[in-house]
């Protein structure tokens, strides 16, 4: 039987094209009611968060991943782990699957298997509506005092550290922060204040 990636990659391949389920299902294997264990961090609106009415997990991931169990006749068991370890904690198997806006690179290559990619995401700045002082990534670089905030270990902070500023990961002007929902609570609070 081919590996649970390529299963997988398959599966979502067919969600991605639309099939209709009816026609999809002749595509796929049947896994026989299987259980994958998926791990997400929810954090990371819209592709996975928290529902603030009741807590549960929701976003586009869950609902891409919920759909390709749905037709590979899996059940998912979502758990939840923090971004620094999860792709190690999928490499050790305490997950089979990954899902938080992972950016496939040749390091993540080199360490877990990836699917078809199913999202390109463009690495945008976040500023304050009023901002003047910059226009662009160069001219944010070029003022000692801009600062930027980024979850370690993200493609967000490798942006900001190799294509925005100098390449040291250790550059004080690089604040920090747990989820990327903290930074941008942190720049929201910044925005209230006055310059």
């Amino acid at each position: 039987m081919p590996s649970l990636t390529k299963l997988l990659a398959a599966a979502a391949a067919v969600v991605a094209l639309g099939l209709p389920a009816a026609q999809a299902q002749d595509a796929l294997p049947d896994l026989g009611g299987r259980t994958i264990v998926a791990v997400t961090e929810n954090a990371y609106v819209p592709l996975n968060f928290a529902d603030p009415a009741s807590g549960e997990g929701i976003g586009f991931e869950y609902d891409l991943f919920n759909e390709i169990a749905i037709r590979l006749n899996a059940e998912v068991d979502w758990q939840l782990a923090s971004w620094d370890v999860m792709i190690q904690a999928v490499r050790d198997g305490q997950f089979e699957v990954g899902m938080d806006g992972i950016t496939i690179n040749d390091e993540r290559k080199s360490q877990i298997d990836f699917s078809d990619s199913y999202l390109t995401s463009q690495q945008l700045m976040l500023v304050r509506a009023d901002e003047d002082r910059f226009t662009d990534a160069a001219s944010f670089a070029a003022d000692a005092a801009n600062l930027v905030g980024a979850q370690a270990g993200t493609t967000n902070f490798y942006v900001a550290v190799y294509d925005v500023l100098d390449g040291d990961e250790a550059n004080p002007r690089i604040k920090l922060f747990e989820t990327f929902g903290a930074s941008v609570q942190a720049l929201a609070r910044a925005m209230s204040i006055p310059s």
